[in-house]
Parts: C-alpha cells; structure tokens; sequence
C-alpha cells in the first residue's frame, strides 16, 4: 500500500514532469487544488484537468526554475510539504526563490485537495511588474 507521503512523491514526478496524461493515476476525480486568488492564475480547479489547466496558466507567467522539496511531513491521510519554489516572470524576466507551503489532504488512495500558501505572494506580483 502506498502511503501519503509516497503519494506526494508520485504526483510531483508527474506534475514536474508534465505528464498530464498520467495525472488520474494520482488525482482523485473531484480533486480541487487552492491557490491564492490575488494571483493571476489564482483560484481553484477542480479534477485532474483542472489540475493541467492551473499548471499551464501558472507556467504561462512564471518559469519554474527551481523546486526543492524540504520537508513532507504526513499525520494519516494529510501531508505537509515544504519547498523552495523558484519562480521567474516571463514577462520581466525577474525572478526570485521563496518558501511554499502545500497541505494536501488524501482519499482513497489519491490525492484529493491540495491547499498552497507562499510566504509573500505581493513578492510574486512585483516580478509581473513591468
């Protein structure tokens, strides 16, 4: 059996790696992902193609440069994930490294909420700024 943390692991393989077409093999159905809605591509969406379009709208503004995961701490079927997320502006071409916390909930053997929250999302919007 697969357990939370090694859940994580398999999804960010395959959302790093873009393989969409894989993304129902660890994204429950009615899985909804949170982002802060001040961002340009904030909001929430919902099942694994919600997923796809959140991560082309996120990488049609940011360049991912890097992702660096510090700390997945699991209680059950919640997992806390720590990491160091590069992000550059694409239009500005400025970038910056900060803190990012996700809180991902899972449900019946997949994942089925993830909740993201950034140090300084005003820092983010300042890269935009042209």
């Amino acid at each position: 059996m697969t357990t939370a943390t090694e859940l994580v692991e398999r999804f960010l393989e395959v959302a790093l790696g873009q393989r969409f077409d894989r993304l129902p093999e660890v994204l429950d159905e009615e899985f909804v992902i949170v982002e802060p809605t001040s961002l340009p591509y904030g909001g929430e969406y919902r099942g694994p193609e919600g997923y796809a379009r959140f991560f082309t709208e996120l990488t049609a503004v940011f360049e991912i440069t890097a992702f660096d995961v510090r700390e997945l701490v699991a209680d059950g079927d919640r997992v806390v994930m720590k990491a160091e997320v590069g992000f550059r502006s694409r239009k500005t071409g400025r970038g910056l490294t900060m803190p990012v916390l996700e809180l991902l909930e899972v449900a019946g053997g997949k994942l089925a909420r993830s909740e993201v929250y950034f140090q300084d999302t005003a820092a983010l919007l300042e890269l935009l700024d042209g």
